[in-house]
């Protein structure tokens, strides 16, 4: 299992970054967040989390970890918790599962009403307990194709 790579930003593109480690080019799958965090970089450091032979890279910790609360949800797929991740940042996904806010999390592309209610459920003691950085008031969602 690979924990992170680090080296020179080879490619990087809203989607995905390719970070060149010692000759060796790993592409991983990466939020909106992580690519603002990477853009105008030539180094970084990617946290990775692992599903099915494709690598999910993340600029933080607490990122890689609320990315893993939200797969951990029945019917959540990496797919549709990259989009949680793109829209709003760890410590706004702490606040919206911790205030309940179902429309907020409902107002992410492919987000169903039933799907975000069972986040919440789901979430709501476990999330409590990361580290996320500071919580803000109100989120607006990045817009996320």
């Amino acid at each position: 299992m690979i924990e992170f790579v680090s080296g020179k930003v080879a490619e990087l593109t809203a989607t995905y970054a390719v970070i060149d480690c010692g000759s060796v080019g790993y592409i991983a799958n990466i939020s909106l967040n992580t690519y603002e965090a990477l853009e105008g970089k030539e180094t970084a450091r990617l946290y990775i989390h692992e599903a099915a032979y494709v690598l999910y890279g993340f600029a933080s910790l607490s990122e890689r970890e609320v990315f893993r609360a939200l797969t951990s949800v029945s019917g959540v797929g990496a797919s549709s918790a990259r989009l949680i991740v793109s829209a709003m940042t760890p410590a706004e996904i702490k606040n919206v599962i911790l205030n309940e806010d179902v429309n907020t999390i409902k107002s992410v592309k492919g987000i169903g009403l039933k799907t975000a209610q069972r986040v919440i459920v789901e979430l709501k003691d476990k999330i409590a307990k990361l580290d996320t950085g500071s919580a803000v008031g109100t989120t607006s969602p990045k817009a996320v194709n």
